[in-house]
């Protein structure tokens, strides 16, 4: 496996990825890199028109003999995928973000500008995927685009594949750490685990903590909003403004009694599938992703966060379930898709759903003898026409845009962004 990212990856600190590189099956190209600074937040991009990412992009896919490129929701993708298809390889990538959803989509001609050209992207791309069904649907009908597969659930280290009995002793020590923070014994934890960032609505939990329970807040962002959310004092809300590795969220959410999420913008919603994996139940908002897996009253709970009196209300009822142990049917079938969760082999459901239609398709290719031959010529001269057409705006953009302003970084040298007065 190549990765060519602008993250540092040997600064990881995960465990898997060092043992990947330290095996030599994980080769690693650094990518130049290019951040963007805004009072929205503070974003890290492969700065994909730079001269040496296009010598470096054709070098690696005319020469290193691969069978599939795979991309992220990368910006300005339409340029790889289209170069990828003139020398012959297939490619999968995934949307997993609306962006015309966030803030500052509202307010920044470019940022639109570039959503389009993602979307057109959808077009040329051998197999689109996304992160859970409902997206899918969204996609499809918002902006027409196909979308050939569905990732299955990211359990994104092991240290989510070990039984939630291993954490009960560790987890039971942060939840008496938590509770002399606090300077009270609650009834119940509630936990909100994730970026701080304006579209999560954390702000909307702040007020609905039922009588006698606590919210405790872990994570991080690098914008205004998690400086506000910080700042925020209630005597039953902890904020611990920290990004926690795998194994310390696994004691986190052994430390707590219900996980819970305002958001109305999750495309599927990892920290549940992550909550599920370590038996801990969830509240979210009844919107976008999390409708894929949540099942209201019978593996978790339903909030509507938009009506604080109806959702003080539902978590005091979920709280006092808890509690009087009325909710066991629902602790069953938590236990028993935690265990799915866990037992599932991600591998094989990528190889069925992204990995074997992408080498189908280049197979049929293939066969196209005659027609084979033009249409990646083509391809080839609509990627460098892309490059060539976008590499001055870039550039221009780069240097004179200043909501949000830009700075380059070292190729390969993106670190955990650090907060700074925007």
């Amino acid at each position: 496996l190549t990765l060519m990212t602008p993250v540092l990856l040997a600064a990881s600190g995960e465990p898997e990825v060092e043992r990947w590189l330290a095996s030599g099956a994980l080769r690693h190209v650094p990518a130049p890199v290019v951040r963007g600074f805004s009072p929205h937040g503070i974003g890290t991009f492969f700065d994909l028109f730079a001269v040496s990412s296009l010598v470096t992009l054709t070098r690696e896919l005319c020469c290193g003999g691969f069978d599939v490129c795979i991309m992220d929701d990368l910006l300005f993708r339409i340029f790889p995928v289209v170069l990828a298809r003139g020398f012959g390889i297939p490619t999968i990538a995934t949307t997993h973000t609306d962006v015309p959803g966030l803030p500052i989509a509202r307010t920044n001609f470019v940022v639109r500008v570039t959503w389009f050209w993602h979307v057109v992207a959808a077009f040329f791309i051998t197999v689109h995927g996304t992160v859970s069904a409902v997206f899918a649907d969204l996609l499809r009908s918002r902006y027409r685009i196909p979308v050939h597969a569905v990732w299955p659930p990211v359990l994104w280290s092991n240290e989510f594949l070990r039984p939630p009995e291993d954490f009960i002793a560790s987890g039971a020590k942060e939840r008496s750490r938590w509770i002399a923070y606090l300077g009270f014994s609650p009834r119940a934890i509630l936990l909100f685990a994730g970026r701080w960032s304006e579209e999560k609505r954390i702000h909307m939990l702040l007020g609905v903590v039922p009588k006698d329970c606590a919210l405790v807040l872990v994570g991080d962002g690098d914008t205004r909003y998690a400086d506000e959310v910080e700042a925020s004092r209630h005597e039953n809300v902890l904020p611990l403004r920290r990004m926690l590795g795998a194994g310390d969220l696994r004691v986190a959410y052994a430390a707590c009694d219900l996980v819970v999420s305002a958001s109305c913008f999750e495309t599927l919603g990892n920290v549940l599938v992550e909550a599920w994996a370590s038996g801990v139940p969830v509240a979210v908002q009844p919107a976008q992703g999390h409708l894929e897996l949540v099942k209201d009253g019978q593996n978790s709970y339903f909030v509507d966060f938009d009506d604080p009196l109806a959702a003080r209300a539902k978590l005091e009822a979920i709280v006092t379930a808890g509690l009087d142990g009325t909710d066991q049917a629902l602790r069953v079938a938590l236990r028993e898709v935690g265990s799915r969760l866990r037992s599932v082999d991600f591998a094989a459901g990528i190889h069925e759903a992204l990995l074997k239609p992408a080498l189908a398709a280049r197979e049929a290719r293939r066969r196209r003898c005659l027609l084979e031959p033009l249409l990646r010529l083509l391809s080839l001269l609509l990627a460098l026409a892309l490059w060539l057409s976008t590499w001055l705006s870039t550039r221009l953009i780069y240097a004179l845009n200043r909501e949000p302003y830009f700075r380059y970084l070292p190729a390969g040298s993106a670190l955990e962004t650090e907060r700074m007065d925007l």
